[in-house]
Formats: structure tokens, C-alpha cells, sequence
């Protein structure tokens, strides 16, 4: 049991330095992204808000880039070092204990607002299909939309949709009363629209990414960046789709401005969220662009040049992403790697001799075993460290995870009077190998 409890301690602790590490490492990255995607954002403001949705994406492959070959080059080098010495404290602990905790407080809000919705009533089926018929584009939408609970609250609330796996759709009862159908179909087309996109995924893993980085307050402002972008794609789509014209949507917003209340925060999209005057200026300002726009063409042209770039803007994206993970994986160290440099200590456990080369001649490694190739010449090495009598060890093997940040290895006690005289220092047990393949995992 002692034994158990030492190994466990010490896999912890490993994992705790070397995840600290790589999170500062794609930290790093993932700002630099960020502020180039921001700096595009600006320049690019009165673009299609289907390509700054994607933009936002972009700083998402910065999470694989924690075992970068970068840090070990040039001025990267001086980076590395410090962030390995911030990670030799116990910082690590401190932040994946926040990390937990707030992961914790968002999986219990998500899971409680999941449960509520799919406990409330389904009504008007009709007004459903309706909505499914006019936003949806092949069958597997259609398939998936079908799914959708359309459910009845008594709060006074926007209308807003939520769920991955059970999706559904919440609008209050005043909502329901006191507005037309025509309006209630694009309300309910706007959170279908959010759904089979695919928003509420893509919502979740943004909020974990930013709960990987939680120190950092730019991350934060990025995700409501993202929500802002998300409907902003749906408003498009909305307006594209349902045939409503501009003036009369900015009419709805406004409208729905009066039933909102505040609520927690949870990963679901509302057709306009408390006090949110900032964004909802800002989605009145993109449908007088959108105006301005559509006035040039008919509806059925807009409509199709809408889908044919949203199309090929979809494809770019995809194209550069792939492009972006096969250059963040092809840049990076294997998750593991069999680790061939050897080290020799005496008694006092003092390195004599860290070339591998130079004792691979005299000595080599076979099966987990040391055989001498060389003995005279083992002796001569010995003799020029003055090592005459005693014990010498002879370190080899183990795993690398990053250039200097490795384990799992062996240690041989070498008797210098009979080289055949080896002591093996690590057990072959199973908690060993056990040990052994969960640091490959980690």
C-alpha cells in the first residue's frame, strides 16, 4: 500500500507540473491568435457575420500546441525556461483546483437547466413543423430538428434554446399570447437556426477552452465576442430564410426587449438576453447593412448568394483549420517517446558522465538489461572520473514526454571489482508497468 501511495503521489505530481505546462505553452499561442483574429475583426467589421463566426474558431487549435517544437528554439528557449520554473511551484495545484471548481458550477447549471426544460409542457406542434419546413436544408437537419421539444414557460422570458443530444426550445406564455404567428415562426426559426448549426456545441467547447484558461480575462471577452457572432449568424439566416424584412426583425428585437428577465448563465442562446443593449444595438446595426445589401437584388437572389457563400466561406474555414491542426501536429513532439540517453553517477550520486554516445560504446542496453560490449574500455572511463571501488549507477530508459521532462526509467548499481555484479534499482511489478502505461497516457 505504501508503495502504491508513493507511486501515485509522484504520477500527480508529474501530471500537475507537466499539464501546467503545456496549458501556459497554448496559452501563449492561443493569445497571439486571438489578437490577430481581433485585429481581423476590426478590419473587417462590416463583413459577413458567418466569417467573423468562424474567425472566432480559430484560436481553438492553439489547445494542441502545448508540446510545441517552438519552445525549444532560439528565444523560445528563454520562454520555456521560465515557464518551467513558474510550474516547479505549487501553482499547478492552486490552478487546476479553480479549474475544477468552475468546472463543476457549470456542468450542475447546465445539467439543472437542461432537466427544467425537458420537464415543461410541448404546444403547438404545428408551429414547429412550420419553422422546421423553412430553416432547414437537407434531411438530416430536418431528422434532428424533429427532435426538438418546443416547451411553455410561465416566466416572462426571450425566447432560447438549448440541449446537444435532447435539444429543445423555451418561449413564455406572453410571448405565445401576444404576438402573431408569423412572428412566432421566426422567433422559433431563429432558435432552430442555432440548433442546426450545431451553436450550442460549438458554445460548450468554447466555454471549456476558456475554463482551460481561466486566468486570462481575454478569453472571457472572447467567448461574449462569440455569442454576439452567433446571433448575428442567425439573424442573417433568419431574415434570408423567412422572407421577414429587415425593419419588421429590429421591430421583434426591440419587442422582446420588454418580456426578457435576468437568468443564470448557462449554454443556451436567447433570442435577446437581459440588458444586453450593446449587442442588440449591434445586431440593428448589421441589419442595416443587411438592408442595404439586399436592396440591390431580389429576395430569391439574395437568398441564394447568402447560402452559396455561407457554402464556400464554410469550406475555407474547414480548409484552414485542417491545414492549421496538420501544421500544429506536425510541429509537435509525439505524446511519448522510448527515451535512449544514459547517465552515469557515482556513490555520491554526482553526474561522471552524460554522453550516451561515448558509453554506448562500452555498454549497451538490451531487453531492459545492461550487457557490456566493452569491459576494458568501461574500466578506462571509470579510471579517468577516478572511480576505483564501490558502486556506480548507470541511469537508462523510461519515457519522454517533452525534452527534459520524462520518467519511468531504470537505474543499474554497477559493481566496479565484477561488472557482471548488477543491481537493478526499479521492481518488475505490475504497479510498475501499470504506472509506466498511465505516464504514456497523461
Amino acid at each position: 500500500m505504501t508503495d502504491f501511495l508513493y507511486v501515485a503521489h509522484q504520477m500527480i505530481w508529474f501530471a500537475v507540473r507537466y499539464w501546467m505546462m503545456k496549458c501556459i505553452k497554448s496559452m501563449l499561442f492561443a493569445v497571439l491568435i486571438l489578437l490577430i483574429v481581433l485585429i481581423l475583426k476590426i478590419v473587417l467589421r462590416k463583413a459577413s457575420a458567418t466569417g467573423h463566426f468562424f474567425l472566432m474558431l480559430l484560436p481553438a487549435p492553439m489547445l494542441f500546441t502545448g508540446m510545441s517544437r517552438l519552445y525549444y528554439m532560439g528565444f523560445m528557449l528563454y520562454v520555456n525556461d521560465i515557464i518551467y520554473k513558474i510550474c516547479a511551484t505549487r501553482i499547478g495545484y492552486i490552478y487546476f483546483s479553480v479549474m475544477f471548481l468552475l468546472l463543476c458550477g457549470y456542468l450542475f447549471r447546465n445539467l439543472r437547466a437542461d432537466r427544467a426544460a425537458r420537464s415543461l409542457p410541448e404546444i403547438r406542434p404545428d408551429l414547429m413543423r412550420s419553422a422546421i419546413e423553412t430553416v432547414t436544408g437537407n434531411r438530416f437537419q430536418r431528422y434532428y430538428l424533429r427532435r426538438v421539444r418546443f416547451c411553455l414557460v410561465d416566466a416572462d422570458i426571450s425566447p432560447y434554446a438549448g440541449g446537444i443530444l435532447h435539444p429543445y426550445i423555451v418561449i413564455s406564455k406572453k410571448t405565445m399570447q401576444e404576438l402573431p404567428d408569423r412572428d412566432l415562426i421566426v422567433l422559433i426559426s431563429h432558435e432552430l437556426i442555432h440548433l442546426c448549426k450545431g451553436h450550442i456545441l460549438f458554445l460548450r467547447l468554447y466555454d471549456l477552452m476558456v475554463m482551460y484558461w481561466w486566468v486570462n480575462p481575454l478569453f472571457y471577452l472572447s467567448r461574449e465576442l462569440f455569442r454576439s457572432d452567433m446571433e448575428l449568424v442567425c439573424d442573417e439566416a433568419c431574415i434570408y430564410l423567412t422572407g421577414i424584412c429587415e425593419k419588421e426583425y429590429a421591430g421583434l428585437i426591440l419587442r422582446m426587449m420588454e418580456y426578457t428577465e435576468r437568468r443564470e448563465s448557462v449554454s443556451a442562446f436567447f433570442f435577446v438576453r437581459s440588458s444586453d443593449y450593446v449587442l442588440m444595438k449591434k445586431r440593428i446595426r448589421a441589419l442595416g447593412r443587411l438592408k442595404t445589401y439586399r436592396s440591390e437584388l431580389s429576395e430569391k437572389e439574395a437568398s441564394d448568394k447568402y447560402l452559396i457563400y455561407r457554402k464556400r466561406t464554410g469550406l475555407a474555414f474547414a480548409l484552414v483549420l485542417t491545414l492549421i491542426l496538420l501544421s500544429v501536429f506536425c510541429g509537435s513532439y509525439p505524446r511519448w517517446s522510448d527515451q535512449r540517453e544514459m547517465a552515469l553517477f557515482n556513490e555520491d550520486m554526482t553526474v561522471q558522465i552524460a554522453d550516451t554516445a561515448g558509453l554506448s560504446k562500452t555498454l549497451e542496453i538490451r531487453d531492459g538489461r545492461i550487457e557490456m560490449k566493452d569491459a576494458e574500455g568501461f574500466e578506462r572511463i571509470l579510471k579517468e572520473k577516478g572511480i576505483e571501488d564501490g558502486y556506480v549507477y548507470l541511469s537508462f530508459g523510461g519515457i519522454q514526454k517533452l525534452p527534459g521532462a520524462g520518467g519511468c526509467g531504470n537505474v543499474g548499481m554497477i559493481n566496479t571489482a565484477d561488472f557482471r555484479d548488477i543491481t537493478y534499482l526499479a521492481a518488475e511489478s505490475t504497479l510498475n508497468r501499470v504506472a509506466a502505461y498511465i505516464f504514456k497516457l497523461i
